[in-house]
């Protein structure tokens, strides 16, 4: 068992979770039960996820018998995308990237897709086609409040202010919430809770449209939910 550990911890420092969950299976096989495998059981999941992402393909003929319960894998599909971009990303691969993300969260609606793909725009030189896939989630069916704002980001940042308005107007936020739920139609248990990072990106970018367009008034009602007085004065 030492030595089975020891490599383990090799993996770990290395940062190879398809090693170091190789060993850990092992290890869960052969001690399960003892003290040498408590610590092992309770950050094994966790190094699955990660091994997901360096290599998705790495639990396709995988068993978790020597698991002691049967093992959630709902969030095995994008996690095996976020692997699989991340390779085509490493060879410049940028547009199949993009698609493989853009794919998987219409599947899955998983947040962090979505920031990977802006990560992926940008390091493809803010590639057209990969802001039109954006586009696509905005237009389609199963319209979210957070790939709506992350397209209305971009196009911001491309000056393209009057588009931005028309994205930003079919989002719609409950009055007085700093958080608001992801909406993708048709599909009520894909619903989450958004932070409030999106709402404060929602309210910042018609702020800066309001400023840019010399509308002094209507900047200061989009800054009042920025500014949250209320957490001020607690």
């Amino acid at each position: 068992p030492d030595a089975l550990e020891g490599l383990q911890q090799f993996y770990i420092a290395r940062e190879d979770w398809v090693g170091c969950i190789g060993q850990e299976r092992e290890l869960l096989k052969k001690f399960s039960g003892s003290l040498i495998t408590k610590n092992i059981s309770m950050t094994h999941e966790d190094h699955l996820q990660k091994a997901l992402r360096q290599d998705p393909k790495c639990l396709s003929n995988w068993s978790f018998r020597y698991l002691p319960q049967k093992r959630d894998k709902k969030n095995d599909k994008p996690l095996e995308a976020i692997g699989e971009a991340a390779q085509l990303q490493k060879s410049g691969m940028f547009l199949e990237a993009a698609r493989v993300l853009k794919e998987a969260f219409e599947r899955t609606a998983f947040p962090e897709l979505l920031e990977l793909l802006e990560e992926v725009y940008r390091e493809s030189g803010t590639d057209e086609q990969i802001l039109e896939m954006v586009g696509k989630l905005h237009n389609s069916r199963q319209r979210s409040v957070p790939s709506s704002l992350l397209f209305a980001k971009l196009l911001y940042q491309c000056d393209r202010l009057d588009e931005v308005s028309k994205v930003l107007d079919k989002v719609k936020l409950p009055a007085g919430s700093t958080k608001f739920p992801v909406a993708i139609l048709g599909s009520e248990d894909k619903g989450q809770q958004m932070t409030e990072v999106w709402s404060d990106l929602y309210h910042a970018l018609r702020y800066l449209i309001a400023v840019r367009q010399e509308r002094s008034e209507d900047a200061l009602q989009e800054a009042k939910p920025l500014l949250r007085e209320a957490k001020i004065l607690e």
